[in-house]
C-alpha cells in the first residue's frame, strides 16, 4: 500500500451512547453508594470481586465480577437501613426475614427488570455463600441461619420467574416488531460494498472521527450480516491475526479469532472466511489506524488507542448513512438470521418454525447447510436452496447469506 501523510491525528470524540429504556427508567435515581460501612464486610466484598476473577481474566470477566460486588451491595444496603454502624459489623442484620422479601419489589419499583432482578437475586445468594463458606467465623451468625437467608433467596428467584417469563414474551415482541428483513440486510451489504472503497479513501485523505466510525460499522455490520457472529469476534480480531491468516483452497483468507465468549468453550474460536476484497477492508482499517491514536493498539476496531467495546455505535452510525430505516443492532441481524434459517425448513417439511431445530443440522461455515433426514422420512434443504445456479465464491442470500463453492 502508499505510504501514507502525516496528517493531524483527530481528536476521537465519545460516539453518543445509545440510550436504553430500562437505563432510562433510572437516569435520576439516586447512585448506589461503592462502600459498605462495615470495613470488615467491605474486606468480604473486595474478597468475593477477587475470588470471581478467573486465573487470566479478561475485560468481560473483569465486568462480570465487578457487577457481581455491585449487586451483593446493592442487596446489604437495602437490608442495613435503619441499622447503625456498629450494628453492622457483622450479618445478624440480614435476620430480617420481611425487609428481605420486600427487596424484589423496590428494585421493580426503582425500575429494574425481572431479568435484572433475577441476575441481583442469584449473586446475592452468591454473597452469602460466599461469606458461608469462607468467612463463617466473622458472620455473627451460624451455618444454619446463613441457609435459611439462602433458602429465602431462592425463593424470591422462583417467585421471579414468571414476571421473567412475561418480560421475556413482551421483549421478543418489541424485538420482533424491529427486526429487518433478508431485503433490507441484502440492501445494506449492497451500500457497503458500493460506498467502502471511498470512506477508505476519504479517511486516508481527510480522516475524521464520524468517516472512521461509519468504515468500522460498514465492515462490522457487513461481516455479520454473512456470518451471523457475535459483535466480540470483530472486536477481537487483531493486526497479527490478519497478518497470520492462511489462504483457503478458494482463495479465501480464514481468520481465526479467540473471543473469550462462553460460546469458546462448546463450539471453539470462531474464524471468518474472508473474500480477497474483505480481507483488503480490514487491512485498510488497521493501515488507517494510525491516523486515530491506534498506531500501538493490536485490535483493528479500536477508538483512541483501546479495544471497541460497544461496536453497535459503529454499526448504527453506518446504517444511517445508507439510508437504512429503522433501528439496528448486532442482536437483531443475529435474530433476523435465526428466524429466516428456521423458517426455510419448516416451510419444506411442513410443521412449525420453533420446532425446525429438530429437523436441521449444521455443517461446516460457509457452507450450504443441508437438513438431515429425520423420522418423519421428510428430506429438505435450507440455506443451499436455490432457483439458479451460483457461481465460486459467490454470496447467496437464501434465506440468509451462505457463501459457498459451486
Amino acid at each position: 500500500m502508499p505510504a501514507l501523510s502525516a496528517p493531524k491525528t483527530p481528536r476521537l470524540e465519545p460516539p453518543t451512547p445509545h440510550s436504553s429504556s430500562a437505563g432510562s427508567s433510572r437516569e435520576n435515581s439516586p447512585r448506589t453508594p461503592t462502600e459498605f460501612p462495615s470495613p470488615i464486610i467491605n474486606r468480604v466484598l473486595r474478597d468475593i470481586y477477587e475470588f470471581s476473577l478467573p486465573s487470566n481474566p479478561s475485560d468481560k470477566d473483569m465486568e462480570n465480577a465487578q457487577q457481581r460486588r455491585s449487586h451483593a451491595l446493592r442487596f446489604l444496603q437495602h437490608m442495613a437501613a435503619g441499622f447503625s454502624d456498629q450494628q453492622l459489623k457483622n450479618l445478624k442484620f440480614l435476620e430480617d426475614f420481611l425487609r428481605l422479601r420486600q427487596w424484589p419489589a423496590d428494585l421493580a419499583h426503582k425500575g429494574y427488570a425481572p431479568t435484572s432482578i433475577k441476575v441481583m437475586l442469584l449473586n446475592a445468594s452468591a454473597f452469602v455463600n460466599h461469606f458461608k463458606a469462607f468467612h463463617l467465623e466473622i458472620s455473627g451468625l451460624s451455618s444454619n441461619k446463613l441457609e435459611r437467608i439462602l433458602l429465602h433467596l431462592r425463593r424470591l428467584s422462583r417467585d421471579n420467574t414468571r414476571a421473567v417469563l412475561s418480560h421475556r414474551q413482551r421483549a421478543k415482541r418489541k424485538k420482533s416488531e424491529s427486526l429487518q428483513t433478508s431485503t433490507e440486510l441484502q440492501s445494506f451489504i449492497r451500500n457497503a460494498e458500493r460506498n467502502l472503497p471511498r470512506v477508505m479513501d476519504d479517511n486516508r485523505t481527510k480522516p475524521t472521527s464520524k468517516l472512521y466510525r461509519i468504515a468500522q460499522g460498514y465492515v462490522a455490520g457487513y461481516l455479520a450480516v454473512l456470518s451471523g457472529h457475535r459483535p466480540i469476534v470483530f472486536c477481537n480480531i487483531t493486526k497479527a491475526d490478519l497478518l497470520e491468516a492462511e489462504k483457503d483452497p478458494l482463495g479465501r483468507t480464514l481468520v481465526w479469532v479467540s473471543t473469550g465468549h462462553k460460546t469458546d468453550r462448546a463450539f471453539g474460536n470462531a474464524y471468518l472466511a474472508l473474500l480477497p476484497k474483505e480481507a483488503d477492508w480490514l487491512r485498510g482499517l488497521a493501515e488507517i489506524s494510525s491516523l486515530y491514536g491506534g498506531e500501538q493498539c493490536p485490535y483493528i476496531f479500536q477508538w483512541n488507542g483501546k479495544q471497541v467495546q460497544k461496536l453497535n455505535r459503529m454499526l448504527r452510525a453506518a446504517w444511517q448513512v445508507a439510508g437504512m430505516t429503522g433501528d439496528i443492532a448486532f442482536s437483531l441481524i443475529r435474530t433476523s438470521i435465526a428466524i429466516e434459517v428456521s423458517a426455510a425448513p419448516a416451510s419444506h417439511c411442513d410443521h412449525q418454525p420453533r420446532t425446525s431445530n429438530i429437523y436441521t443440522v449444521s455443517l461446516s461455515p460457509y457452507r450450504p447447510r443441508n437438513i438431515c433426514h429425520t423420522r418423519t422420512g421428510c428430506w429438505c434443504v435450507t440455506a443451499c436452496a436455490t432457483t439458479s445456479p451460483q457461481p465460486s465464491g459467490s454470496t447467496l442470500m437464501f434465506p440468509i447469506s451462505v457463501r459457498f463453492s459451486a
